[in-house]
């Protein structure tokens, strides 16, 4: 009995213990379901895009402001004018920028030093991807001003003459000319290293962002580094001026020197974007005024594979404006409406002219709008 007891005891054990660890079933059914539910932990963009351009201190000089000495006044006076200033000691070429105090102790940390080149200004690329940076440098000239010429024709120059270029990183420079803007576009890395997927503040997500400090020490070999040589690992690109002059030529009391206007920009080259126009209305246009003036319309032309290169014409209705009624200038963008466009139609109220981009990649070239109005508002014909 006691056997028997002990062996319904193991049996009675031993079915709870398979009844514990699986679905019961009803008893008859043949088949069953069970559906799981789907869930995607989500999607990161691994693209942060932050570009640091340089910038102007209200008040400050421009790092570009520079003195021309063709007839080679400064050194042939041991730069007795400017006292304690540091000037070239070697092949100086007669154009000094001021690179500002020079550094150390006693009477030198108030020197100002002079040299050839202008200081370099720094785009620094803290994103995880490249950008093209594009520096431009033109001319603003006036009729006093001495000629500008290319490096190359200085020695052989009959007049006096000056030569400014423009560097961008380790390019080659490009001469500024009275008639041409100087343009270099470089293309400046990202650093994908610099970042990682981290869960984001709220914990409701995924977010890819910039390493702190103390995650880029923990990379292999980053051990004791210092914040500096973190941001030493960004990519960039500096861009100056250099200038040159002839040598001991003559110059009258009245002779210029040309300023210089130099701008800088970014684009993401994989960044895609049809060209338009932001302002395409104009009112108060003065076209019944002998006193009336052109009409200026900035233009983008877009990015990437939907940039257009320039603009293919103007219409108004199905008429085409003549060449000589308007002018793109491919530089800076900016589409002039003529005089002869504006008097043309002086008799109506309002004028549409439709701004056809050519250079598109796409099969319909873009289109846009321009309204002129007489006075403050009109209906457009």
């Amino acid at each position: 009995m006691r056997k028997l007891k002990r062996a319904v005891a193991i049996t009675m054990a031993a079915t709870m213990l398979l009844g514990s660890s699986l679905t019961a079933f009803a008893a008859g059914e043949t088949s069953g379901e069970s559906v799981g539910t789907g869930a995607s932990e989500g999607h990161v963009d691994k693209k942060v895009t932050n570009v640091v351009l340089p910038t102007l201190v209200e008040g400050a000089a421009s790092a570009f402001n520079y003195t021309m000495d063709p007839e080679g006044l400064v050194s042939g006076t041991d730069h007795a004018k400017y006292e304690n200033a540091i000037f070239p000691a070697d092949g100086d070429t007669g154009v000094y920028f001021n690179n500002g105090k020079k550094g150390g102790d006693g009477v030198d940390k108030e020197n100002t030093v002079y040299a050839n080149s202008s200081i370099s200004l720094e785009a620094v690329n803290k994103s995880s991807h490249a950008i093209n940076l594009t520096v431009k440098a033109e001319a603003v000239s006036a009729d006093t001003d001495i000629p500008l010429v290319a490096k190359d024709a200085l020695a052989g120059a009959t007049d006096a003459s000056l030569y400014l270029g423009l560097i961008v990183d380790t390019e080659a420079a490009v001469a500024i000319t009275k008639d041409a803007v100087a343009t270099k576009t470089v293309s400046v890395g990202g650093t994908d290293a610099n970042f990682k997927v981290a869960a984001n503040a709220d914990k409701d997500g995924y977010e890819y962002r910039e390493l702190t400090l103390t995650e880029w020490q923990g990379l292999d070999g980053n051990t004791g580094k210092t914040q500096s040589d973190m941001d030493a690992t960004w990519s960039k690109a500096t861009f100056k001026l250099e200038g040159a002059t002839t040598t001991n030529k003559v110059i009258t009391s009245t002779t210029t020197a040309p300023n210089v206007k130099v701008t800088w920009s970014w684009v993401d080259p994989t960044a895609n974007a049809a060209p338009s126009i932001a302002v395409t209305t104009y009112n108060n246009v003065n076209m019944g005024s002998a006193e009336g003036g052109d009409v200026a319309v900035q233009v983008n032309l877009g990015i990437g594979t939907l940039a257009a290169t320039g603009i293919a014409s103007v219409k108004r209705g199905n008429d085409a404006l003549a060449a000589n009624m308007y002018s793109f200038d491919s530089t800076t963008k900016v589409l002039t409406l003529s005089r002869a466009n504006v008097l043309q139609y002086w008799n109506m109220d309002s004028v549409t002219l439709t701004v056809t981009f050519e250079g598109e990649a796409a099969s319909t070239p873009t289109t846009v709008n321009i309204i002129l109005n007489k006075g403050a508002a009109s209906a457009s014909d």
